[in-house]
C-alpha cells in the first residue's frame, strides 16, 4: 500500500487513516485503488456472489469515512498493519449481514471467519500460524459448554435474554461464562504460543492483546444487549 514518509509503518497507517478521516483527495484514491480490491478479496470465501461483495464493501467505504457523524477510520489505534484492520472490519460487517439474512454456513467454517481475523494483525507470518494454531488448540481444551457459549455469542450473534434461554439460565449465568471462557481461551492461547516461538513477554503481550481486545469487545457487547 502507497503510504507516507515514515520510519514506523504503524505511524504511516495511522496517518493514513486520519488522512481518509480528513477526506484527503489522496488518501481517497489510494483507498479505492489499492485496499477496496483486496476487501473484495477477502470476502471471496464466503462465496456470496459479486452483489453481496459490493454490498459490503460500500457499507464499510460509509461506516469508516462517514460513520455517524465521526468516520469510523479513527477507530484504527495503529496496532497492526491498517489493511489488516480494514479486513477484520469488512469480514465482520460480512457476518453480521450473513446473520441477518440467517443463511446457514458450516460452524466450523463460520468460527475460522469470525475469530480468526483477530490473528492477521500479528505482524509476523511464523507469529501468525503459531498464534492461530495455538488459538485453535486452546479452543479444543474448553469443555463442550464454553465451546458452545462461545460458538453462540462470537459465531451466531445470540445474546442477552436469548443465550440465556437457550440454556435456561438467567442471563448473568451466561455472561459469567462468557468471561469464563474468553479468560480461559485467552490465558491457553498465550501460555502454548509462547512455547512455540522464541518471543519476550512483551512481545506476547502485544500479539496477545490485538486478540484479547477484539474478543472482549465482542463478549462485552454481545454478552450483555
Amino acid at each position: 500500500m502507497t503510504t507516507l514518509a515514515y520510519d514506523d509503518p504503524f505511524t504511516a497507517d495511522l496517518a493514513f487513516a486520519h488522512a481518509l478521516a480528513a477526506r484527503d483527495r489522496v488518501a481517497l484514491e489510494v483507498f479505492e485503488r489499492e485496499l477496496a480490491p483486496r476487501l473484495r478479496d477477502s470476502l471471496a470465501r464466503f462465496k456470496q456472489g459479486d452483489d453481496f461483495v459490493s454490498e459490503i464493501v460500500q457499507r464499510v467505504r460509509i461506516k469508516l469515512l462517514v460513520g455517524d457523524g465521526t468516520p469510523r477510520v479513527l477507530e484504527y489505534r495503529g496496532r497492526g498493519r491498517f489493511v489488516s484492520w480494514l479486513q477484520v472490519v469488512t469480514l465482520r460487517e460480512a457476518l453480521m449481514e450473513l446473520r441477518r439474512r440467517k443463511r446457514q454456513l458450516p460452524s466450523a467454517d463460520l468460527i475460522d471467519i469470525a475469530i480468526e481475523p483477530e490473528l492477521v494483525l500479528a505482524q509476523d507470518d511464523t507469529h501468525r500460524r503459531e498464534l492461530a494454531a495455538a488459538f485453535r488448540h486452546a479452543m479444543a481444551e474448553l469443555d463442550e459448554r464454553e465451546r458452545e457459549v462461545l460458538r453462540l455469542c462470537l459465531v451466531d450473534g445470540i445474546a442477552g435474554d436469548q443465550l440465556a434461554s437457550t440454556f435456561g439460565v438467567h442471563r448473568v449465568t451466561t455472561f459469567r461464562w462468557l468471561r469464563s471462557a474468553y479468560k480461559k481461551l485467552r490465558d491457553r492461547t498465550r501460555a502454548l504460543f509462547v512455547e512455540r516461538v522464541t518471543v519476550t513477554a512483551a512481545e506476547a503481550d502485544k500479539l496477545m492483546a490485538t486478540l484479547s481486545c477484539e474478543l472482549s469487545v465482542d463478549i462485552t457487547l454481545l454478552g450483555v444487549a
